[in-house]
């Protein structure tokens, strides 16, 4: 049983375990915290910076990662969180230009919905899903289509033609596009250096538009926070049928291309905005 590993343990380290253990095996749920009060004072020849961790009640007893980042270096402490609100005070001998909480998600907590990049994954555990055909798309897409939807476990989700004038982003589900989107649906989704168009897609400025080639990218959507907006697009029925069965298997990344069956590139969407991220002006 676990108090076995916890009297095992307490006897091998001479520690009191008891804590430990009660905190990460018999306390349901994962600890919440914030970052408050984020300050920034120059000192002679170095700088400052202090704010407050904050936690949810319960009180956990964390080993908190904090990085101040610089045009020259980063510079980090562990910071020990035991209460609900925890000062800190951190020093940089250059300006920082960032300050992040724990910033590759090491420690056991709740993620905020702003740090989980969207992926195939998000896609996959969809409890509430659109698939939408664009009325370009040829015929002979259809079964595909179809198949794409069963291998993502979503062979009950119907495929809805895209009509003009109505918006597929103004209820709150997540959205996957069958075929080439509308430009307009596209306005505000698409990464610098992307772009999509009847003669083929580029990813990252690297151009493909041979008939073997297939784009699979999920996007946050433009409107409901804890949704994406996926994109499913083949240059050839061929293509796609090389690639379907594939994307499942890439479940923790964002984008994927294939090329004849082959997947030549993959990503993961880097996470730019959360409130563990202070960036100073």
């Amino acid at each position: 049983t676990w108090d076995d590993f916890e009297v095992t343990f307490e006897n091998q380290s001479g520690r009191d375990l008891e804590r430990f253990f009660r905190q990460w095996v018999q306390r349901s749920g994962a600890p919440l915290i914030s970052l408050e009060n984020v300050q920034l004072r120059k000192n002679d020849g170095s700088w400052a910076v202090g704010g407050e961790i904050r936690q949810n009640k319960p009180a956990y007893d964390l080993q908190v990662p904090l990085v101040v980042r610089t045009e020259q270096k980063d510079f980090e402490v562990m910071l020990d969180v035991k209460r609900l609100e925890n000062d800190f005070s951190i020093e940089a001998a250059y300006a920082p230009h960032e300050l992040v909480v724990d910033p590759n998600a090491d420690l056991f907590r709740r993620l905020y919905p702003s740090e989980i990049p969207p992926c195939v994954n998000s896609l996959k555990g969809s409890q509430s899903l659109v698939a939408v055909m664009s009325g370009e798309t040829k015929a002979e897409f259809a079964d595909t289509f179809s198949d794409l939807l069963k291998a993502m476990g979503h062979s009950r989700v119907p495929t809805l033609r895209r009509t003009q004038g109505e918006s597929v982003y103004a209820q709150d589900t997540d959205v996957l596009f069958l075929g080439l989107p509308d430009a307009k649906e596209l306005q505000g989704i698409l990464p610098e250096n992307w772009e999509l168009n009847p003669a083929g897609f580029t990813v990252d400025g690297k151009p493909f538009n041979n008939a073997g080639d297939v784009l699979f990218a999920v996007f946050r959507h433009p409107k409901f926070e804890r949704r994406v907006v996926a994109v499913f697009y083949a240059l050839s029925p061929r293509a796609a049928m090389q690639a379907l069965y594939k994307i499942p298997h890439y479940g923790k990344y964002g984008y994927l291309v294939f090329s004849n069956g082959r997947n030549e590139v993959k990503g993961i969407w880097p996470v730019t905005a959360s409130p563990l991220i202070h960036v100073f002006k």
